[in-house]
């Protein structure tokens, strides 16, 4: 078969693929597609005009859309999969994309698609270092990043790290790297124009490849947890399950329009350009320094994806942005009940799902809800609940993890997959998260669950995110403590009374935090999931 973006440029060659969002100071030809700075002098006074336009006359909204249709996309991509192959890049290379600008990590991906070679895109907010450790531990040879002399820093970060014979050895690997130039679809830079992006007449006249849906297609690294991400591999066939079966529960159509507002490292930020490619649906790309809400009302948004403190900060700050919206899919944290009443309240289609890396995004969703279970299996996966482990197997699943040369399946015999998160289901086959079985630790004999205490935390109204552990404690082995970002921090003292009754009356006294620290705010995130064990190392000394 061919790629689901070449085939949904044949079957809908006109319909936008990608809508761009071009800032103020910009001008943009929508029926060439070439977008120009203005002079100086405009430049000056962007940004008092901007605030004019949105909020007195929003038909001339500083934020125009820039369309590429999927035709566009598809000779795009053939150009692009033909200039990789000219660069000596051939089936089953790992090309490794360290870059924030989404426009170019989409035709890089495609392209990937069409030449059998793998996807890996890593945070640009990894250290040198980090980067270096995963390109030689892969071993490898191709890489695109958008950071100015990302090459030169990651010799620098190596050099700088003992011991030096190692490092030496990584050094090798990376001067042997060849650095992809993908200049011409650098949005960041200002750099898409008609002229750099009109295809080649050989691209024009290139077929759509035949591609093996079932081979290795991309790297993604696992959240991370834990401190140790992982490197999954999925197929494209994965992708197209998954997607499949997502849009039975959340229906995503021709027209419609997804933000793109989650990374491409994450797996729920493939799983975005994979729907939407299958779906003849658009990806809204955020690139001016404007607000979330200022896009959702400008740009035809239909869909989007946001964790908890995002949703929290629209509904309580902007709600009117949310109201022409189609769907709203909330996951990286824990949903609570008063989150869950705004989106009734303001009766805004909201969705809570369960997923992972390594199910290709999605396993159950269901209409946001109060009762806290996140809904039934989709199709294309099957999940199982055994002595409270939740157990995974399907098209969906992943093809394993990558170590050392080789894609590793850790199932048991009959092909299951344990996902180490606890969880039950009920009468109706509707699935409650409790946690995971490796955060859980044991107070005086009785078994704590952290996750089940930070749901109680983050209802109080001062308290933006919580995170529970124990701490070592020589009568009863570990207590429970709890690390707090609070709302406004000169309350945190009445706060922690607040929390510590709370817990007392609504769980039970002995789950009660004994202590309660200050949310380390200097931590590097990659992720949309914090590291627990880097916030928790961050903690002074217990």
């Amino acid at each position: 078969m061919i790629s689901p973006l070449h085939n949904t440029a044949q079957q809908h060659p006109l319909q936008t693929a990608i809508r761009l969002l071009v800032r103020a100071n910009e001008t943009t030809d929508l029926s060439t597609g070439n977008h120009t700075q203005l002079a100086a002098s405009t430049q000056a006074n962007s940004a008092t005009k901007t605030q004019t336009a949105i909020t007195t006359n929003p038909a001339h909204s500083a934020i125009r859309p820039l369309d590429i249709s999927y035709q566009q996309l598809s000779l795009h991509v053939s150009q692009l999969a033909q200039t990789l192959t000219n660069s000596g890049i051939k089936q089953g290379d790992i090309i490794a994309a360290v870059a924030s600008d989404n426009v170019a990590l989409i035709h890089l991906y495609w392209a990937c698609v069409d030449l059998g070679c793998l996807f890996f895109p890593i945070s640009a907010r990894f250290s040198a270092y980090k980067v270096a450790e995963l390109l030689n531990q892969h071993n490898v040879a191709f890489v695109y990043s958008d950071i100015k002399d990302f090459d030169q820093q990651l010799s620098t970060a190596i050099m700088a790290v003992k011991p030096l014979d190692n490092a030496k050895s990584i050094i090798q690997v990376i001067n042997k790297i060849n650095w992809l130039d993908l200049s011409a679809y650098d949005i960041a830079a200002q750099k898409l124009t008609t002229a750099k992006l009109t295809p080649s007449a050989d691209a024009q006249s290139l077929p759509a490849p035949t591609i093996d849906i079932n081979a290795p297609q991309n790297i993604i690294l696992t959240s991370g947890s834990s401190g140790h991400p992982k490197s999954a591999v999925h197929s494209l066939a994965n992708h197209i399950h998954s997607a499949n079966g997502a849009s039975s529960r959340i229906a995503l159509n021709q027209g419609d329009s997804w933000l793109l507002s989650l990374p491409l490292f994450h797996i729920g930020g493939l799983a975005i350009i994979n729907r939407c490619a299958l779906n003849a649906a658009a990806m809204v790309i955020q690139q001016a320094k404007c607000s979330l809400s200022d896009y959702l009302e400008h740009a035809q948004v239909t869909h989007l994806s946001l964790v908890p403190t995002q949703a929290r900060q629209l509904l309580n700050e902007a709600l009117a942005s949310l109201s022409h919206v189609k769907a709203v899919l909330l996951g990286g944290g824990i949903i609570d009940n008063q989150l869950v009443h705004s989106f009734l309240q303001a009766d805004i289609p909201a969705f809570s799902s369960y997923g992972m890396t390594e199910m290709s995004s999605q396993i159950t969703t269901s209409h946001a809800n109060t009762l806290g279970h996140h809904g039934a299996v989709l199709p294309h996966r099957q999940l199982k609940v055994v002595d409270g482990m939740i157990w995974l197997k399907g098209e969906c699943l992943f093809l394993g993890y990558l170590a050392d040369g080789k894609i590793q399946r850790p199932l048991d015999s009959q092909g299951w997959f344990c996902s180490n998160d606890l969880g039950a289901l009920d009468e109706n086959q509707q699935l409650t998260v409790l946690g995971r079985a490796d955060n859980m630790f044991i107070c005086g004999g009785e078994n704590i669950q952290p996750e089940e205490i930070e749901s109680m935390l983050l209802r109080h109204q001062n308290v933006k995110q919580a995170l529970v552990f124990g701490i070592n404690d020589q009568k009863f082995g570990l207590l429970p403590a709890a690390v707090i970002d609070y709302v406004d921090g000169n309350l945190a003292g009445d706060t922690n009374q607040a929390l510590t009754d709370m817990i007392c009356s609504q769980l039970a006294r002995f789950k009660r935090p004994r202590q309660y620290f200050l949310w380390p705010h200097n931590l590097p995130q990659a992720g949309l999931k914090v590291s627990r064990q880097q916030v928790i190392n961050a903690l002074p000394q217990q």
